[in-house]
């Protein structure tokens, strides 16, 4: 290891070139050897806006023979295949080599693949593959170093039990959240991403979370079933360090809900915004566009308070005033009492 090491490093783009340019000084100290004093140049160019052309070169200025210079190719396809190339040499040696890979993406069931070949005083090549799926990771590959040939696999996932089930997740690193919506097949995201849908008993685990950060989970509504409206469609947690969160996103029939329309006694829309009083259980609700509030849970008989400050008024309806298949009530003309 390196008793100290010092570096300074000079870069500036070059916007009519759509470059960049870099020159850079490093100071290495062992303990009984020489000093190292590193010169290096880099040069890379974007060239239609997918391809880059770059070129690095050093030199030890103790030591003339430790000089070398690498320049390559790589581009992506349209798909998101990146390729690249490139070419190498020292005083001693000389290589070139290529690499084609498709990157993992984000998608809950998606997969990756390399292939590489390094030809020189040392050859190297492999090929790799992997699959993801929201439950467990998977890699395998093998390669070639000189006259050695390995390979390797591997399988990566979590179990995590709770009190009401026990789930199975990719590889949870730090935190994690469980969404629990209650009902199958509803697609959950982080951060807008998708990371799965809930499983048979309406829970999915979201494993990509940090500590102490704030990160937003919500669910696809268009994904809930038909006959049921979910409670939160979106939300932010914050777990602790290395801890786990619950979002309760219940889902519940739709025969239970209502949209309730109310007007004031002079035939006028409440303000979005205004809130109102469920009289029976004390919980609030809030007046939307179209003097419309959405109750999730109906009671045989309703009674609603809309809060005016010192003129509170009130509304009272009965199940059977619910029509439609989204339960629509009203329009209902909000009382002084």
């Amino acid at each position: 290891m390196p008793k100290a090491m010092d570096r300074f490093t000079l870069g500036a783009p070059i916007p009519g070139l759509n470059a960049s340019a870099a020159v850079s000084f490093v100071n290495i100290e062992r303990a009984g050897q020489a000093r190292s004093h590193l010169l290096g140049l880099t040069y890379s160019q974007t060239i239609a806006k997918k391809y880059n052309v770059f070129i690095n070169g050093y030199g030890d200025l103790n030591a003339k023979r430790e000089a070398g210079v690498t320049a390559g190719l790589s581009f992506v396809f349209d798909n998101g295949i990146l390729a690249s190339s490139s070419a190498s040499g020292t005083r001693d040696t000389r290589s070139i080599g290529a690499d084609i890979a498709r990157p993992m993406g984000q998608d809950p069931f998606d997969y990756t693949w390399r292939a590489y070949s390094s030809e020189g005083a040392s050859p190297q090549r492999g090929v790799a593959a992997g699959y993801q799926t929201p439950w467990i990771r998977s890699e395998a590959g093998i390669a070639q170093e000189g006259t050695t040939i390995g390979g390797h696999a591997s399988l990566e996932g979590a179990v995590v039990v709770t009190p009401s089930a026990v789930l199975a997740s990719r590889r949870i690193n730090d935190a994690f959240a469980i969404v629990d919506v209650g009902v199958p097949g509803v697609e959950v995201l982080h951060e807008n991403r998708p990371v799965g849908r809930t499983g048979w008993l309406g829970k999915v685990i979201v494993p990509d979370l940090r500590s102490f950060e704030r990160s937003k989970i919500s669910i696809s509504p268009e994904t809930v079933p038909g006959m049921a409206v979910a409670s939160v469609t979106e939300t932010d947690v914050m777990p602790g360090f290395r801890g786990s969160t619950t979002v309760l996103a219940k889902a519940v029939e739709a025969k239970d809900t209502a949209l309730i329309e109310i007007k004031d006694a002079m035939g006028e829309h409440f303000p979005a915004g205004t809130r109102v009083k469920h009289v029976e259980t004390g919980h609030f609700l809030t007046i939307g566009y179209g003097g419309v509030t959405f109750m999730q849970s109906l009671s045989e008989e309703t009674t609603l308070q809309v809060m005016l400050g010192t003129s509170n008024c009130i509304v009272r309806f009965d199940r059977s005033a619910r029509s439609g298949n989204q339960g629509h009530v009203g329009t209902l003309t909000c009382k002084v009492e």
